[in-house]
Formats: structure tokens, sequence, C-alpha cells
């Protein structure tokens, strides 16, 4: 026979897995995690615990690991914290499922735990040991073959030493859930060849990062005693695993009696790179850890001006995620524990050891070979003075290094505005010129200095200097280090201060780049009302946000080649924008928000830049009982940085311009007139819609110059942003055809719309009542392609308190100019976009029913802005301003003149 029927009905045993060639210690794990516990069964309140475990795998299915836990926890008004050990069993239920006789890991496996501890806890500090029991599941997701996050809940049973809340029973259940993540030996292992550090500062690592930090040996909040440790560290890596860490920190944690521990420390740490060591070496790793371990000496003060020098030691673990190949984020927690008079007020455990965990989270840049992580360095050209010159922008916030602030953070950031200018002379060196407005906050009761700074850099090109210079690096690195000048409120004699920072980055294209950049700046004492600092020296961190615009790569040969290969750059075009302005010192109130619009003509006289011409206007939100409105008239030089930076393309969907200029003007309110000129700058964003459309936005700063403000020099500074149209128009090479009248030189418009006039305007409330109904009615005649002349009668209805409404009838008589014509030289007969400037002198007669008629001669202006329906019909929208004199007001208003603003919408027959 071939078989059995018993092989068929008994059950086969099962048989144990096991790992070949088994050794002590080949499957060694290694945990790391935290949550919260809750004890007992009335009214349990959560606690929080930390846990690190190592042990071994004896066989698939079953192994052993020996643990550190420690804590706080919560039950019947009593808070202990403790420490302990734990030994456990374990079982892979997820292996013991597995069929066959062989193991293979599963991407989650599941775990039965079973185990006692062993700890010691504090409660006012009272010591107490206790034992318990506990067991568990354990759910564990590999991240990679060495790797894995772990989600385990317990629940057990603690002698009533260890909560210290004591019960007839003697001990409390407790359960408790925790995550955290680990490492374990696999039975693969990476050969990748790594890292070579042949020089000095190959392998060389500047690191800064900040983060909370709290006594565990005083009774309180944890996290609502935190206080904050900022580190900045130097180090070298000697290989693919082991390096040496030299940090500098400053620390303040809170003790009893609201008395604060300053520390200044410095410590010598080694570090291993776990994934490295347990995995393999992997260059394109994105994430790792580090183990850390080191010793320190510290120099404490407090409130009471007792000085220690104190010795210490700590554990950590840090870890590592690369955004690029030299810049990696850190986060680090870690265990410090420090002699006796590291905090001189607090209760030490066993009368011997103070004990300060931190979190700290930051920035590591690494020299890793130029080899293995450069492409070979590009030649540095410069082909002009303004080549590698670049200027930003940028806002971010501000904080006092002092006692207050670095513990409530939150309340005490501020804003601040930065702009900048620089040139790099070499790929490594370069300087800049700074300037940044900024708000302190200085005082719990919300009080706060503004101050206005300046300064100059040196900068030093980290990035290009470890490995060379690449004019395409998407990311670099930059420190800065220089000397400013700060005068702040309530002093006139500015502060001589030094300022280092260290900046990223990261170049979006040639011509822009998005930056950030942390500072710190010192002062001499008294700078700001409270310090942290002993030494005389007022201390001010803060970090800037902003955009980089990089002049480079635009030499004379390319310009003139551009001049020679494509006049696509000979044009002018107008812009009408409308948008918002308010000043310094209300930006926060949305009421103080005023409207603003601009009309302005463009003419590029390079492939890069152009002059303009304005004329703006404004009517302000009130200010008590009163407003004002103001125009303006002014120039502008703008810089077109893309095609300074690419050269000139007519197709470029997108133009990042630059602009300066001033304007002249007046503004009235409150009955009477003031000059008011201004400086401006600012920027200009120009979307291409069409080959002749683009939509521009136009964010400016203005420094009004006009004596309205001589005693509010803050309001003097006015930021605007505006949204429009700009419409382009090529030159033509020649002026054919405009030396004779167009085909149809008769032109015959009839038009109507709305208006407002000064008259009324601040006597009515609401839009409705304010508005004047408009009907005009001219006739044109062209004398060549470009020049005309006009008359008509024009005739407005203005709404009036009381009977009847006012009438108001003009004779006007003037020029007229085809603008399109003007600026391309080109004979626009055929063309369905029409433009058209009209000036006029004009004849007034107002009259209204009870009121003597008034007669007086007035100025009008106006722009046809016309779309060609057929050869002989043209639709227009016509913008017009009127100044009268002011004879002319039927109610006078002791204005120097009166004005009447219209637009109006009608239909030109040319014959």
């Amino acid at each position: 026979m071939n078989g059995s029927a018993l092989d068929h009905m008994l059950q086969r045993p099962r048989v144990t897995k096991q790992y070949a060639g088994k050794k002590p210690f080949d499957h060694l794990f290694l945990d790391m995690g935290g949550g919260v516990n809750l004890m007992g069964t009335r009214h349990p309140k959560a606690g929080g615990l930390g846990q690190f475990y190592i042990g071994d795998w004896f066989t698939p299915e079953h192994g052993m690991r020996l643990g550190l836990d420690a804590g706080y926890s919560r039950v019947a008004s009593i808070k202990s914290k403790y420490a302990g050990l734990s030994l456990d069993y374990m079982m892979n239920i997820s292996a013991l499922a597995q069929r066959g006789t062989t193991y293979s890991p599963r991407p989650f496996e599941v775990y039965g735990i079973a185990g006692v501890d062993m700890a010691m806890s504090r409660c006012k500090g009272h010591g107490e040991y206790g034992v318990g029991a506990h067991f568990g599941l354990r759910g564990q997701a590999a991240l990679s073959p060495f790797t894995y996050f772990y989600l385990e809940p317990k629940v057990g049973f603690e002698g009533d030493q260890i909560s210290q809340a004591y019960t007839w029973r003697n001990y409390r259940t407790r359960a408790s859930m925790t995550a955290g993540f680990g490492y374990r030996l696999s039975g693969s292992r990476l050969h990748g060849t790594g890292y070579s550090y042949p020089r000095f500062t190959d392998g060389l690592f500047v690191g800064a990062a900040a983060g909370p930090a709290f006594l565990a040996n005083v009774d309180g909040k944890l996290m609502g005693d935190a206080g904050i440790r900022l580190m900045g560290s130097i180090g070298r890596w000697f290989d693919n695993y082991n390096a040496l860490r030299l940090s500098a920190n400053v620390t303040m944690v809170k003790q009893p009696a609201d008395n604060k521990v300053k520390a200044f420390g410095a410590q010598f740490d080694y570090m291993l790179n776990l994934h490295n060591a347990i995995g393999g070496i992997d260059l394109e790793r994105r994430f790792w850890f580090n183990g850390v371990a080191g010793v320190s000496y510290n120099y404490t003060t407090d409130a009471m001006r007792v000085h220690r020098h104190v010795l210490g030691g700590g554990l950590g673990m840090q870890a590592n995620l690369r955004l690029t190949r030299e810049l990696c984020f850190m986060v680090e927690p870690r265990v410090d524990l420090y002699g006796d008079g590291y905090a001189q007020h607090a209760s030490s455990l066993r009368e011997k050891v103070d004990v300060v965990p931190s979190l700290l989270a930051g920035l590591s840049y690494t020299c890793h070979g130029r080899s293995l992580t450069a492409k070979p360095a590009d030649e540095f050209r410069s082909l002009g003075w303004h080549d590698h010159t670049f200027i930003e922008a940028g806002a971010g916030a501000n904080l006092l290094v002092a006692r207050g602030p670095l513990t409530d953070a939150r309340h005490y950031l501020m804003p601040q505005i930065y702009v900048g200018a620089g040139k790099w002379f070499t790929p490594v060196s370069g300087m800049r010129l700074w300037g940044q407005v900024a708000k302190t906050q200085w005082s719990d009761a919300g009080d706060r200095y503004t101050h206005f700074t300046v300064g100059a850099d040196y900068l030093l090109n980290l990035t290009n200097a470890f490995y060379g210079y690449r004019s395409d690096r998407p990311l670099d690195f930059a420190f800065a280090l220089g000397a400013n000048l700060s005068r702040r409120a309530t002093r006139r004699t500015p502060y001589v201060g030094l300022d280092a920072s260290l900046r990223g980055t990261w170049h979006v294209s040639r011509l822009v780049g998005l930056f950030v950049e942390p500072r710190l700046l010192a002062y001499p004492d008294g700078y700001m009302p409270t310090s942290l600092s002993t030494t005389g020296i007022d201390f001010l961190a803060n970090a800037n946000v902003g955009l980089q615009c990089n002049l480079d790569g635009y030499g004379r040969g390319a310009s003139q080649g551009a001049v020679r290969d494509n006049d696509g750059w000979r044009r002018g075009g107008f812009t009408l924008a409308a948008g918002l302005a308010n000043r310094v010192g209300q930006l926060r109130v949305w009421e103080k928000y005023s409207p603003i619009a601009r009309l302005s003509y463009t003419q590029w006289f390079s492939p890069y830049t152009a002059w303009r011409a304005s004329l703006q206007g404004m009517v302000t939100r009130k200010e008590g009982l009163t407003r004002y409105g103001q125009v303006q008239a002014g120039g502008d030089i703008i810089v077109d940085l893309t095609s300074y930076t690419y050269g000139y393309d007519a197709s470029r969907p997108l133009a990042v311009r630059v602009l300066a200029g001033a304007n002249l003007g007046a503004d009235y309110g409150s009955r009477h007139a003031t000059f008011a000129p201004d400086l401006h700058m600012g920027g200009q964003l120009a979307l291409r819609l069409t080959d002749a459309v683009h939509l521009v936005a136009e964010p400016q700063l203005a420094c009004n110059l006009s004596s309205r403000f001589a005693h509010r020099r803050r309001q003097r500074l006015m930021p605007q942003l505006l949204v429009g149209l700009d419409y382009s128009m090529p030159r033509s090479s020649g002026n054919a055809g405009l030396r004779e009248a167009p085909r149809h030189p008769n032109v015959l418009s009839v038009s109507m719309g709305t208006g407002v006039s000064s008259e009324t305007f601040g006597g009515r409330r609401g839009l409705g009542p304010r508005l004047s109904y408009v009907a005009d009615v001219s006739y044109g005649r062209w004398l060549d392609g470009v020049n005309g002349v006009r008359g008509g009668l024009s005739n407005s209805l203005i709404q009036r308190n009381g009977k009847g409404h006012e009438n108001l009838t003009s004779i006007h008589a003037g020029y007229m100019m085809n603008i399109k014509s003007a600026v391309t030289g080109e004979n626009t007969d055929a063309h369905m976009f029409q433009l058209t400037g009209i000036a006029a002198a004009s004849l007034n007669i107002a009259s209204w029913k009870g009121h003597d008629a008034r007669v007086a001669p007035g100025l009008a202006g106006a722009l046809q802005a016309g779309v060609r329906v057929s050869p002989g019909v043209e639709l227009y929208l016509e913008p017009s301003a009127t100044l009268l004199s002011r004879k002319i007001a039927l109610t006078p208003k002791n204005h120097p003149i009166e004005s009447e603003l219209k637009l109006t919408l009608g239909t030109k027959v040319h014959f």
C-alpha cells in the first residue's frame, strides 16, 4: 500500500521554528517609545511615561526583553514620579500561526507580552520601592527590514508603594498605551560603499536646535513647568558609523518657589549611526537614527544669584530626516543627569542627582566630501558690475532673549519687515546691505518698542566653500556676520550692534529664490529693559522668510543682440489699475484701507528698462469726522528682472519687475489743500493674457512728504497694492500713412453715463444720492492719422437736497489724439481696439431752481477706449475729469476749485 488511512485521521504535530545557527544577540532589537497610563478604576487621570527596551529573539516565536521605564501617575489627588526596570517574555503570535517549519517576517505582526516590574517612586520628596506584574499585546509594522513602528497596550497590577496612594488591597490596577520605534538585526545586511573623509572638512557638521526642557525631580505639571533649551553644535563624522560632537547650550527651567534655573553648558557627545551599524550603509537613506551619549560641564545660577559649577552626563536618540544631501531636520529626545547643585532649590533624587529631560528640534548641515556629493565646479564669470547681485524682501517674527519671552514665546512673538540688497564677488564671499522695521515686546503687560535697523554683512557661502561652485545648484546655505545700527522708540541715538545668521535659499529659477534666515542680534545693555544675559549684552532672535531676485547672466553683448535681432521690446502701453492703500500703524484696521486708482503710460527704451508717467487718485476713509482726497502725477523707472536675467522674450508668461520713482500732487481735506509729494518703490508681476494684454499686480511702499503728517511721521509710510490691466502697443519702424487723414475723417459721438461732483459729494450720504446723470453729443474731425479737433455739448443732472436738481451744461472744444497711432506709428483704421485722448476747454453754466445761474470756465481731459464693431461704428467707454472755477458753485464750500468726474458709454460714427 502506498498510504494509510491513519495519515488522514491523525493531526500532525506542530514543528517549532528555529533560527539556523542561532547565536546570542544575533537577533537583537532595541525599542524606544512613550505614551499614557491610567492607574486605578475610580476617576482615573492620565499620566505620562517613556520606555526603552533591549531584547533578543531566541527563536522566531519566543523572546525576552529588559526594559527601563520612567514617568508619572496620578491617582487619588496624588501625583508620583517613578523609574524602574521590567523583564518580559514575548511570543510572536504571527510566527506561531505561520505554516511550515521556516519563518518569514510579515509587514505586520502581533506579539503577546507578559512580565514583572520593579520601580522606585517619588512624591513630595519621599521615595518608595514597589513591584508589579503586567501582560499585553503589541502590534508591530515594519518600516524597513530592520526598523519598525509599534503600538503596545498593557494592563497589570502594581503595589501601592509605586503610586504612594495606599488601599486595603495594597495594589492597584494600571493600564497603559505606548507607541514608538525600534531596530532589529535582520537576516540580511546592506554592504554599500559609504562616504570617505580624507580631508578635515569632510564629515564636518554644524547644527542648531531648540525645544522644551524641565526638571523631572520637581513636583508639578511636567509640561506646565517646562522651560526651554537652545543648543548650537559642531562635530565630525570619522567614518560612516562614529562621530564626536561639541555643543554649547543655554537652558532655563523652573524649580520651586517660582525660581528659575539659568544654565550655560558645554557638552561633549559620542554619536553612533544606528541605521548604518545595524542595517548597513545606504547613501540614499532618507531617515535614520543616531544614538547619543556624552558628558557636560554646566555653569548655573538663579534668582538668588548663587553660582555653581556642575558636571553631568546624558543619553539620547536623534532622529534625522534628510532634506538635501547636506541638510537634515533632526529631533533629539534626551535625558541628562546633573549633580545636585544644578537646581539649587529642588529636592534632588537620592539627594545627589537632578534629572533634566529635553526634546530638541532643529537643523544639521554636514559636509560629506566633494567627490561624492558635488559635480565638477563651474566657472564663476562676471559679465559686468551688476552681475551676481540680488535684491530681496521678506517678513518674519522676532523675540527678545529674556526669561518671559523664552518661556511664553507665543505671546511675545512680534512681526517685522525686511529688505536687502547684495552682491557675490566670488563663489564664496559676498556683501549685503539690509534694513528692517520691527516691533519687540519686552513685558508681560504688552509693552513693546518699534525699532528701525540698518546693517551690513559679510556673506560666506558654505555650500560653495565645501562643494565647489555650481551655477545650477537648487539649494545653498550661507553664513552672515556683520554690524548694524538700530534706532528704537523713546531714544534718538542709535545703538551699535552685531548680528550673525544662517540662511538657506531654494533657487526656484535663475531669477527667483525663496529664503529662510534665522538671525541673532546683540546690543549693549539698555537696548531693551529686560534681558536674560548677565554679561551686559541684550540679545534679539528673529527669523525672516522671503523672496530673492537674482540679477545675473545679462551681458552687454546679449542686450545689443536683442536690440539688433528683435525690435519687439520697442513698445509703449497704458495701464489702468485700482486697489487699496493704508498707513503703517493702522494696517490691522480694515476700516482704514482706502481705495486708490492709477492710470499710467509706460515706454520701454531698452529690452529691460522703461520709464513710466502716471496719474493717480485716492480718497481716504474718514479720520474722525473728516476725510481727504489726493491727486498725484509722477514718474517711475522700471527694470524687468526677467528680461535682465534671461533676455527679452515677448511670449514669456510671467515677468517680474521692480520700480522706483516720485510723485507730485496735492491733497485736500478739512477745507484746506496741502502739497503732497512722495517717494516710492515697489515691484510688479505681469501675467501675459494675450500678446497685447497683461494682468499686473503692483505692491508699493510710498513715503508721503506732505506736511499733513508732520507730527505723525510713522503714517508717512503707505503700503499699496493695485491690480489692473496693461495694454501694450509695439512701435513700428516708421510713420507710414499717418500724414494723411483717415478715409472717414469725420466723427459724431453720443454718450450717456454717470458722475460725481465735488460740490455735492461731501454733503450727501450713500453712493446713489451722490451720482449725477450725464449726456454728451460731440463732433470731431481728424486732421491726419494722429491729430484732430473736437467740439460738443454736454449736460450733467446733479442731485440736490430740496426741490429740483441742478443742471450743469457745458460747451466744450479742444484737441483729440489717436494715442494708439502715436505710440505704434501705424494707421489703426483696420484695428479693432481704438484708444483716443481728449483735452478741451469749456464754458459751463450751472442752474438750479431758486438760485441764480452761474457761468465759469473749465478744463477737461478724457480717455476713450473703443471697439470697432464695423468699419464705420465704434463703441467706447470714456472716463473723464473736469476742473471748474470755484465761481460755478451754487452753494460755495470754500473749495479752491470745483471738479467733476464722469464715466460714460457711447457710440461713435465715422463718415
